[in-house]
């Protein structure tokens, strides 16, 4: 609904508000945390209490000397991953 989209929105802006990567990561906004699994080359941002924003750093690895250069992400979607699904609500 338009509540989720906003809340996406919002992380995006702050995302694009920061020089990069790494400088996102360290103001902790939506809790951002690596996935593992099929989308472990992603972090996880929270968007609300059961929606994630799914994030790819176009980088090799997620060192902090990688990402204290990180400019670009690809944002891959909204989901819902909790109890073993993955529940793509913007893919």
């Amino acid at each position: 609904g338009a509540e989720l989209a906003r809340a996406a929105k919002l992380r995006i802006n702050q995302m694009k508000a920061s020089d990069t990567f790494w400088e996102y990561l360290a103001m902790r906004l939506g809790k951002p945390h690596v996935l593992s699994g099929d989308l472990s080359n992603c972090y996880a941002v929270s968007v609300s209490a059961n929606f994630r924003l799914i994030i790819a750093p176009q980088v090799d690895n997620f060192s902090p000397e990688i990402l204290k250069c990180c400019k670009k992400v690809v944002v891959k979607g909204v989901v819902e991953y909790h109890g073993g699904k993955n529940e793509w609500i913007v893919p």
